[in-house]
């Protein structure tokens, strides 16, 4: 915990994933981190939310956007399927959500290492590996599946 400055109750989070998580399971604990608990659901944002959830490119669905943490996983995988959240259309008012895109980034590697860590501890083999790939995803900010793992090669893709 204190190795990679984890909060106690995202600890107490991924201590509690099953032996044989998936990958959504993963995100998704990842996604309710006591970390992000600064980042709340504006008014307004869960019409843009409700576009964002279906885009094609957003791997894992989501019936609703009810709690923060449906928010950050929508966040995490729009980043990864390398959707452009400075659109307009996922814009409203003084909404960001590019911005609050990186406050998000700037926590995950941490967690996602932390993670790994348990699985290997526990000798959960499933789990260390759908922990490294995710890992591995959340690094190079792209799914290893798709497309948007050109983005990495310099001059392919927009620039950031």
């Amino acid at each position: 915990m204190s190795k990679y400055y984890v909060r106690q109750n995202t600890m107490i989070v991924l201590l509690n994933l099953p032996e044989k998580a998936t990958l959504r399971e993963m995100l998704e604990a990842i996604a309710s981190a006591e970390e992000f608990s600064e980042i709340k659901i504006r008014s307004g944002e869960k019409q843009i939310y409700g576009k964002l959830r279906d885009h094609n490119d957003i791997r894992f669905k989501l019936k609703k956007i009810e709690k923060t943490s449906d928010k950050i996983f929508l966040h995490i995988q729009a980043v990864l399927g390398g959707i452009n959240l400075n659109d307009p259309e996922y814009k409203n008012g003084d909404n960001q959500p590019q911005l609050e895109s990186i406050t998000i980034f700037r926590h995950i590697p941490r967690i996602a290492r932390a993670l790994v860590e348990v699985a290997i501890e526990r000798q959960h083999g499933a789990q260390v590996k759908h922990g490294l790939e995710l890992l591995r995803c959340l690094t190079a900010k792209s799914w290893e599946d798709r497309p948007t793992v050109l983005r990495q090669i310099e001059s392919i893709g927009e620039k950031s």
